[in-house]
């Protein structure tokens, strides 16, 4: 459902920012759907959180909220990117634009992601659900 839903969202949202804007539907719905995989990263984490240490699966939203505080903050105070590289959206392209898409960064990021859910997936399966 996280996945799916995040998907539909983005989707959206590019619908609703190309149609807004009046020109560009593609580049803003590809601009938009550029972002899954940092999304399905944070939310593959909080899989592998509730699933191998559910005590700490509320940490997922500090993960959430550091990457978006570095995302929105960070670009404004001029942060090196050093310091910005932590948020899986800093190695995503800036579209749309200039900028040629490198299929390198989304593809490591949905390779992490898929690992990481099936961590989760796996130690949710082990773990003792009846005590």
């Amino acid at each position: 459902m996280a996945f799916g839903g995040s998907a539909l969202i983005l989707l959206l949202a590019g619908l609703g920012l190309g149609l807004g804007h009046g020109r560009g539907l593609g580049a803003a719905i590809g601009a938009t759907l550029a972002q899954l995989p940092a999304v399905w990263l944070i939310g593959a984490l909080a899989a592998l959180l509730y699933g191998a240490a559910p005590q700490y699966a509320a940490s997922a939203w500090a993960v959430a909220g550091g990457v978006l505080a570095l995302g929105w903050i960070g670009p404004a105070l001029n942060l090196p990117q050093a310091v910005l590289n932590p948020s899986p959206f800093a190695h995503l392209p800036r579209l749309p634009g200039a900028q040629a898409l490198d299929w390198a960064p989304p593809a490591v990021l949905t390779a992490v992601a898929v690992a990481l859910t099936l961590a989760g997936l796996g130690a949710l399966r082990r773990r003792d659900m009846i005590a």
